[in-house]
């Protein structure tokens, strides 16, 4: 409307628009919940993002930061757990939570076998079958017995390794 003297009526009843927009960096966020199994511990925990340390001796379950959107690789280190390192996208203006199972240390070993197989691990029969299970260092021995035919074979476990004994039974033909 010109300028004129005085207000004219419909101005002073006329209804604005305004519109309100952030504005935000050009960042996402990243929210590492860490699961761990040591609960007695003071556990200790070096997180990196692209191979750039962002927290050193960090002691929570729960680490937050702002960081540059596009694809990053996670690494999560400690003295008491295996070393975890993961690659994510974290996208402009949201929060990327990812949740850390951290394992222990102590080697892992899981035994599968067919049905009707009878397995001695150390000489003791194990009797879950696909489960995982928690060994101690060093050399052990695993013996799978089905009728007369028996295998026998030797693991050598070492702190932070898992281990798979698998028994395969196979038949091949072959036509000429």
């Amino acid at each position: 409307m010109p300028v004129m003297k005085g207000v004219p009526e419909e101005t002073l009843n006329a209804m604005l628009t305004v519109t309100v927009k952030p504005c935000l960096k050009n960042l996402g966020g990243l929210k590492l919940l860490l699961e761990s199994s040591l609960e007695n511990k003071d556990t200790l925990f070096d997180i990196l993002v692209d191979d750039k340390m962002v927290s050193s001796q960090y002691d929570k379950n729960v680490f937050y930061k702002n960081i540059e959107p596009g694809v990053h690789n996670i690494s999560v280190q400690s003295q008491f757990y295996r070393n975890e390192t993961l690659s994510i996208v974290i996208e402009q203006a949201k929060k990327t939570e990812v949740q850390i199972k951290l394992k222990s240390l102590t080697p892992r070993l899981t035994i599968s076998a067919p049905d009707n197989v009878e397995i001695l691990f150390d000489n003791q029969r194990v009797t879950e079958i696909g489960k995982e299970f928690e060994i101690t260092e060093g050399e052990h021995s695993v013996q799978f017995m089905l009728g007369s035919y028996t295998v026998i074979r030797s693991i050598v476990a070492e702190k932070g390794k898992s281990y798979t004994a698998n028994l395969n039974v196979d038949l091949q033909i072959f036509e000429e």
